[in-house]
């Protein structure tokens, strides 16, 4: 009986076949997982390196070439091709068309870029409006910089919203807002490196004026970040030639998880008329109009602002660089926490606060 008893414990006590099979098949599971995080970090690492520093340069000569008429406006462009403009409406027209196309391009131009190769649309973009900012240079009346602001306008409104798409093809939801908020901080970067540039080349001894030498070096760079961009930066990652098969497959997965949009060059119009009907886009824009017109306005004016406390024109835009320093710091620590937090309202509610109050 004894034999019979110490056969049933052990019977009892040693784990089942099924058992050590699901121990198995988890442990398995377990450790393919974190070979799929490992690769998924390498993957990112390797998107960031390739994305991110072209599109943030292209960013910060965008914000330059659009906000950079308030630098030229202390160099001496008012008096050289506006007759003086003493009232000061001739300049508030050229500062507010730039905004007319931008603003009516922005939706049909991300609709239409979704048929384009993003390193086309992307590269061609900054091509074009880079020419446009180049050629204010050679302006000798008020119509023709109108003209070329208005379609510097038109152009840049065909590269932001399609950068903010393709980010959308290439990160997932808790890695997109950092992504996005590297690359929109380069604005600030741009008006406080626009502040710097525009205080050495207000002592650059030249035979041309110096607001013309200032669109030159602004808009020249951004011709030809537009042609590194058509050979650099990557198309979908279906196609990306940079990845391996195995990366690619692995960016295409995590392109479709946890998204219901459009893969490929299509358009779902019943996606974009869901968009039109969703009233937190319509939140959304009434917030970010609120922002733009306070950020659009310290952009294009503050260097004159600076200089009515009787500030020398050259101090004047050295002075513009600090407050975008701060801001480019602030975005990047408000946007990290967001991402780890998994909220944005109460970064928005922080900073439309602030920025409010600062205002006033």
């Amino acid at each position: 009986m004894g034999t019979k008893r110490d056969s049933d414990i052990s019977t009892s006590i040693a784990p089942s076949d099924g058992a050590e099979e699901s121990a198995s098949d988890s442990h398995e599971h377990d450790l393919a997982l974190l070979d799929q995080l490992t690769e998924e970090k390498m993957l990112l690492r390797k998107l960031d390196r390739r994305i991110l520093p072209i599109t943030c340069l292209l960013y910060l000569f965008a914000f330059l070439d659009r906000s950079n008429l308030g630098n030229a406006r202390l160099q001496g462009l008012p008096e050289d091709v506006l007759g003086g403009d003493p009232t000061g409406v001739l300049f508030d027209w050229l500062v507010s068309v730039f905004f007319i196309p931008y603003i009516l391009c922005q939706v049909p131009c991300t609709v239409i870029s979704k048929y384009y190769n993003p390193r086309t649309w992307i590269g061609c973009s900054a091509i074009l409006w880079g020419l446009c900012s180049t050629s204010m240079s050679t302006a000798n009346n008020f119509t023709t910089l109108l003209v070329a602001r208005l379609f510097l306008g038109v152009f840049e409104a065909a590269f932001g919203p399609s950068v903010v798409l393709y980010f959308s093809f290439y990160y997932t939801k808790t890695e997109y807002g950092t992504r996005v908020a590297y690359w929109f901080g380069f604005a600030a970067v741009a008006s406080a490196f626009g502040g710097l540039l525009a205080y050495a080349i207000q002592h650059a001894k030249v035979s041309i004026a110096n607001w013309r030498l200032l669109f030159i070096i602004e808009g020249v760079p951004t011709v030809l970040l537009g042609v590194v961009c058509l050979f650099v930066l990557p198309g979908r990652p279906e196609s990306a030639e940079f990845l391996t098969p195995a990366e690619r497959k692995l960016a295409v997965d995590r392109m479709n998880r946890g998204t219901g949009g459009d893969v490929g060059a299509i358009v779902n119009h019943k996606h974009v008329i869901a968009a039109f009907l969703d009233w937190r886009v319509y939140m959304a824009g009434v917030i970010y109009f609120g922002l733009n017109c306070a950020l659009g306005s310290l952009s294009a004016f503050l260097p004159t602002i600076i200089a009515t406390m009787g500030h020398s024109s050259a101090l004047s835009q050295l002075l513009t660089v600090p407050p975008y320093a701060v801001a480019g710091l602030i975005l990047l620590i408000a946007s990290y926490t967001s991402d780890r937090i998994q909220s944005r309202g109460l970064m928005i509610a922080a900073a439309c606060t602030s920025g409010g109050i600062g205002y006033m």
